[in-house]
């Protein structure tokens, strides 16, 4: 009895061994990006990934020893293909190890794929064995490939950090979603938005929205009206800076703990968005010693934002976007569009902050 025991630790270690020994022989993917050239009508899939067995191998536009301390050694490889799938079948033959999917944390997809369409790239990279479905999406002005090669992009990680921390606090900065994405890209009904980055003078900035239909980049919503689109999608807290002629020589600055936003459809066919803002003002009680009541504060700054909603909504409407397709709400496209914008603000008459 106790050899037949003995003899079954013996089979179960060693097949434990041999499973962390596959571990430790893995390629652990951190970001992936997918750019498309349309002049040479292929893709390029770059892999951002740390290779455990110590060897990383060749480098495209690598950044191999481009890390701090406090993290692994990351390595930059890219392949092109006809497809994105055949792209990653030559990344996949040519990686030092087997590829471990569910350490991906980022997809970025260069400016190229959007205007061609991504959707078909989204597909292939939600396809991938153990792609985590909550990693994030974004784009960049330039190719993914050399987004994905600057050091600055990923010594400490800044934008999975911008992630991490500033879209806690930003609601003009939301990231996207694998999952999210992938249904968004299934039906044109509907619109994703997408942050948008750009690589220049060796920092990272961050632009605003790309609106995506299908998986095709039909516009962009810049960081100074983001936050007022993006409440559409979600919720959350936000910085808005409203300019009030005759009360203050500055941009009133309104802190929102919550914006939020509702869209319906009223009976004679036009749309009705409602922005509620619920938060307080920087130097209130200047204000208000100045003769400007809260409920003056409140009409006034929702009255100053609400055709700036206006405005952007129309601008998304001319380049097909809708605003229930903003908000998850399928529509039927009846041709000329009537956008109707209400901004409601309410302050906290029990919090001052100078």
């Amino acid at each position: 009895m106790l050899l037949a025991l003995a003899l079954c630790a013996g089979v179960l270690l060693g097949g434990c061994s041999r499973d962390i020994l596959d571990v430790n022989r893995r390629t652990l993917m951190f970001a992936i990006g997918v750019d498309y050239d349309e002049k040479a009508h292929e893709y390029a899939v770059t892999y951002v990934f740390s290779n455990l067995t110590g060897g990383q191998g060749g480098s495209s536009g690598g950044i191999g020893g481009a890390s701090s301390p406090a993290q692994e050694p990351l390595t930059v490889r890219t392949e092109t293909g006809t497809t994105a799938e055949d792209a990653i079948s030559r990344l996949e033959d040519e990686l030092p190890a087997q590829v471990f999917y569910g350490s991906a944390r980022l997809l970025v997809m260069g400016e190229g794929l959007l205007q061609n369409g991504a959707q078909d790239a989204i597909y292939t990279v939600a396809a991938l064995h153990e792609m985590p479905w909550r990693a994030y999406v974004a784009a960049t002005r330039e190719d993914a490939r050399a987004f994905l090669s600057a050091p600055e992009v990923l010594k400490q990680r800044p934008v999975y950090s911008i992630f991490q921390s500033r879209a806690i606090q930003d609601l003009a900065l939301r990231p996207g979603y694998l999952f999210s994405t992938v249904s968004h890209a299934s039906d044109a009904r509907f619109a994703a938005l997408l942050p948008l980055f750009t690589y220049a003078q060796q920092r990272v900035d961050f632009l605003g929205q790309v609106v995506l239909r299908g998986g095709r980049e039909v516009s962009v919503v810049p960081t100074s009206d983001a936050s007022l689109v993006v409440p559409l999608l979600t919720s959350g807290p936000e910085i808005y800076r409203v300019d009030l002629p005759g009360w203050s020589k500055n941009p009133v600055i309104l802190g929102a703990r919550s914006a939020k936003a509702s869209v319906r459809t009223a009976s004679d066919g036009s749309v009705l968005v409602r922005l509620h803002l619920l938060g307080f003002v920087y130097g209130r009680a200047q204000l208000v010693a100045a003769g400007f009541t809260d409920t003056a504060l409140e009409q006034r700054i929702g009255s100053e934002l609400a055709p700036r909603l206006t405005d952007r909504l129309l601008t998304l409407a001319k380049a097909g976007v809708d605003p229930r397709a903003l908000a998850d709400m399928p529509y039927v496209d009846t041709g000329s569009l009537v956008v109707r914008t209400d901004v409601y603000v309410t302050l906290d008459r029990n919090r001052q902050v100078s």
